[in-house]
């Protein structure tokens, strides 16, 4: 059981025979060994997807028919696995984590296909099954943090991705007003001068786009995208980053913080349960004679 399990089991004296089982059966199921041969599977589970798109196999082949029956194995394994991940949880803890609800959505989408593999709208609802392959960050406490220190922080740094978008709109709409009869193929649109300052921000070929827009020596064009690289490139998105690093670093410190408290809270709970007694026996086993010891205990 995690941590905080044990600091909460601590005060139920008289669990239920059926709260042992699902103690007991969650303690096997979280245990390292077991997280490591679903996580095999997992990966296992990708490299058949890997090798149908490598391959293409015809249908009626023997490659078709063995990636078919791996495939089938696997999802069937995989129910297995959600089942007793529910049980073990029974009934809102398991609700309570999203990695579950992602896991329910990835395996019915692969138990859909078993059943009814040739339905026309089912080919995009298929491709979900390629990130059967993610679930593998759910099954060890490294992948769980870092997921959740990038989505702890995928707030700020929409709020400062917005900042650059807006950025790009107003540069886009000078690039259509300043260059759409020098360079129409590069701005002779809203969306073309957009996607033309996309480019530009990844520094690739952006050359060839100010050759064309601005194509003099001493063309006050050029200065435009000076002031777009500057802007963007070397201030906005080094901004973003920034704040993604930012609020990952402090999610990740809060996480050990939480850690290391529920640590001491379970050292505490095992120090007061073990000291009860250890004065008194202490004083029980400390002993001489018969005499001794009986002294001792009317005392």
């Amino acid at each position: 059981m995690h941590l905080l399990d044990r600091v909460e089991a601590a005060g139920n004296l008289a669990p239920t025979p059926l709260q042992r089982y699902m103690a007991a059966t969650r303690a096997v199921y979280e245990s390292f060994g077991v997280q490591v041969f679903v996580a095999f599977l997992i990966m296992a589970a990708f490299g058949i997807e890997v090798w149908d798109t490598e391959t293409f196999p015809e249908d009626g082949s023997v490659e078709r028919d063995i990636i078919d029956i791996m495939d089938h194995v696997l999802t069937w394994v995989f129910v297995g696995e959600l089942g007793i991940n529910f049980f073990s949880t029974m009934v809102w803890p398991f609700f309570e984590n999203p990695w579950n609800w992602f896991d329910m959505a990835v395996v019915s989408v692969s138990v859909i296909n078993l059943f009814i593999p040739q339905v026309p709208w089912l080919g995009a609802l298929r491709l979900v099954r390629t990130f059967r392959v993610l679930r593998v960050f759910g099954r060890f406490q490294g992948f769980r943090r870092i997921i959740n220190a990038l989505g702890s922080a995928l707030v700020p740094v929409i709020d400062a991705f917005v900042i650059v978008l807006i950025m790009m709109a107003v540069f886009s709409i000078l690039g259509v007003s300043l260059f759409r009869s020098k360079a129409p193929e590069f701005f002779g649109s809203f969306s073309n001068s957009f996607f033309t300052m996309f480019t530009i921000t990844t520094v690739d070929g952006w050359v060839d786009v100010v050759n064309v827009a601005a194509p003099g020596v001493h063309d006050w064009g050029k200065v435009y995208f000076i002031a777009y690289i500057v802007i963007l490139v070397w201030t906005l998105l080094p901004v973003v980053i920034a704040v993604l690093l930012d609020k990952f670093t402090e999610t990740m410190s809060k996480d050990r913080e939480i850690l290391r408290r529920a640590r001491l809270a379970v050292q505490a709970v095992e120090t007061m349960t073990e000291s009860a007694l250890d004065p008194i026996l202490r004083t029980l086993t400390d002993f001489e004679t018969d005499e001794d010891l009986t002294q001792r205990i009317r005392l």
